[in-house]
């Protein structure tokens, strides 16, 4: 148990950090114009994905099994911070492109679980 805690922790900085680092690339690119509005959406998507898919992959090689279990898991508490962050700081309805982002990366992370657990 303190083991998984341990691993879901790790993983969440590891999400939130690498995130962090790239918005914060991405805007000043976007800043310079070096990127235009459309490519930076375009790169953020991307990015994010990746970074998410990155995050169920990290998340299934620490875990040695069940690893849909945990990155599924790891994907509703996304799911839940996401929609508390939206309705407490936007206070706005959801659009359909922000459900669908969200829906992208709840299904990402079980699947980069799954792929991490297989890489062990």
């Amino acid at each position: 148990m303190r083991k998984t805690i341990l691993n879901f922790s790790i993983t969440t900085l590891f999400l939130i950090i690498s995130t962090f680092i790239i918005s914060f690339i991405l805007s000043l690119l976007h800043y310079y114009n070096v990127i235009n509005h459309n490519f930076y959406n375009i790169l953020t998507n991307i990015f994010s994905i990746l970074i998410f898919l990155g995050s169920g992959i990290f998340l299934g090689i620490k875990s040695e099994n069940k690893g849909w279990l945990k990155g599924l898991i790891l994907g509703l508490i996304y799911l839940l911070i996401a929609l508390l962050v939206h309705f407490s700081i936007i206070k706005d309805t959801l659009e359909f492109q922000s459900v669908l982002n969200i829906l992208i990366k709840f299904i990402i992370l079980p699947i980069g679980s799954i792929i991490g657990v297989n890489l062990k």
